[in-house]
């Protein structure tokens, strides 16, 4: 299993941004690699499809819909910031 990234996130995403947001998601299971292939969480399950590139990047803000998230969206984990910088 890939180890877990060393900084969480801190700062507002952006393109490239070092999959931050799914980072900083109370969500998230299962850490991917470089690659952005094996990242899995409640909204996309492992068996089932790999979070897309464009949550990890920054490109989709996953507080919206994405086909195939189940209904899950983005919720703040305790103890990180903000990465859209704006959530309540």
């Amino acid at each position: 299993m890939p180890a877990k990234p060393a900084n969480p996130a801190k700062t507002k995403p952006t393109p490239g941004s070092d999959y931050r947001i799914c980072q900083a998601c109370e969500h998230l299971r299962e850490y991917g690699g470089l690659d952005l292939r094996g990242w899995h969480c409640a909204a996309f399950p492992a068996g089932e499809r790999d979070i897309p590139a464009l949550i990890l990047l920054g490109d989709h803000d996953h507080r919206d819909e994405y086909p195939g998230d189940h209904g899950i969206r983005f919720s703040l984990r305790d103890g990180f910031d903000d990465p859209y910088g704006d959530a309540d």
